[in-house]
């Protein structure tokens, strides 16, 4: 159990003669001098929600000439931290009331927390799901070039890697939560998650660690969204939630004056995204939907627009303006009408997302933002 295996941390460099930092303080010391002059920065980083950082700056400044770093720093809780050397960005974790060495090196490629494997194991987790993610980019990127060239059988065999060593990738950034000894290692992984897709798993996590270490303000924030998250599935299932559900026909005529419908688009993932030109947080996040588009297109993703502008023009301006790509746009004059009908829309910007085989897969609030960029990833890759 994660809760047994949780322990504080302990990081403290020896002695060396040097004072021992307040408790409510952290010191870090490095000398390293083929960096001598560089520009540093410490940051702690807060989750204000899934994906979306708050870098809070600690101390700034240059390395000396003689490429000693000295870092003193106001410190009241174990915090997720980043050290900035030279625009290059390390993880860690910092205690209060420690002292830290940062290991000796030419370059900060070959940085070490001498001492200290506690704040070291943050950098070594994250490496290894870089090396993981970079390897399923390579497939997505040789996948794209097959699919250019029309070969097939080579689409196939880097689709199937791709899954397989996908579900590996999640996989392992589960795991970590689910073992880890260090409370602040498990949230950085849970903060890398879909949490529509791992919801369970998350709000698992969040109680156990909310009961070992009840005074972190991260175990206090996750627990507050999370129960803003809960709130917010109760008012879908309450709207009535279609999730699993086959995917009503959705049939118009596009700005061109060519009819479509999403019945048509059978085999790919659709995400149906019901805006108009009047809504605010439609326009905010169509740049959103528009990268995505260009990230996933040529993988067998689309997106299928329902306006309900009543103003034909200021609809078509809209897509002119934001610069929407995809060729599947219609119309429904406002609510009530039976496309927005059938899926239960009240308001906008709502978004469902249809699989291959046309049933709806996500809905609401999961297929926004960094949610939608996570989703797409399980299914389609990096």
């Amino acid at each position: 159990m994660l809760g047994l295996l949780f322990s504080a941390l302990s990081a403290c460099v020896e002695g060396g003669g040097q004072d021992a930092p307040a408790a409510d303080e952290v010191q870090i010391e490095a000398k390293l001098p083929g960096a001598s002059g560089q520009s540093y920065a410490l940051y702690q980083i807060r989750y204000n929600r899934p994906l979306r950082q708050t870098r809070v700056l600690l101390d700034s400044g240059q390395l000396a000439q003689d490429g000693k770093l000295s870092i003193t720093a106001k410190l009241p809780e174990d915090i997720i931290a980043e050290l900035v050397l030279d625009q290059r960005a390390f993880p860690l974790i910092l205690s209060p009331g420690q002292r830290y060495a940062l290991g000796k090196g030419n370059n900060t490629d070959e940085l070490s927390w001498a001492g200290a494997p506690s704040a070291d194991a943050l950098r070594q987790v994250s490496r290894s799901w870089e090396d993981r993610y970079a390897e399923l980019v390579e497939l997505g990127t040789a996948y794209d070039h097959a699919l250019q060239s029309g070969n097939s059988r080579a689409m196939d065999s880097l689709n199937s890697l791709r899954e397989t060593k996908s579900r590996a990738y999640w996989s392992s950034i589960r795991s970590v939560a689910d073992t880890t000894s260090i409370p602040l290692i498990g949230y950085f992984a849970l903060e890398s998650l879909d949490w529509p897709s791992n919801f369970e798993a998350i709000r698992s996590f969040s109680n156990r660690m909310i009961a070992v270490v009840p005074g972190s303000s991260y175990a206090s924030d996750l627990q507050n969204r999370i129960v803003q998250w809960e709130s917010k599935l109760a008012e879908e299932i309450a709207n009535g939630s279609r999730f699993g559900q086959e995917a009503p026909e959705l049939l118009g005529t596009t700005p061109q004056g060519k009819s479509v419908k999403l019945s048509d688009l059978r085999g790919q993932w659709v995400l149906v995204d019901f805006w108009a030109s009047w809504c605010a947080p439609c326009r905010r996040e169509n740049p959103n939907l528009v990268e995505q588009y260009q990230r996933y297109s040529s993988r067998g993703f689309t997106v299928f627009s329902v306006s309900l502008d009543r103003e034909r023009a200021a609809w078509i301006k809209a897509i002119e303006d934001d610069k929407l790509p995809w060729p599947f746009h219609i119309v429904e004059p406002d609510f009530g009408g039976p496309m927005s009908s059938a899926y239960g829309v009240s308001a906008i910007p709502a978004g469902f997302l249809i699989d291959p085989q046309g049933l709806i897969a996500a809905e609401g609030r999961a297929l926004r933002g960094e949610n939608l960029v996570r989703r797409l990833e399980l299914e389609l890759g990096p």
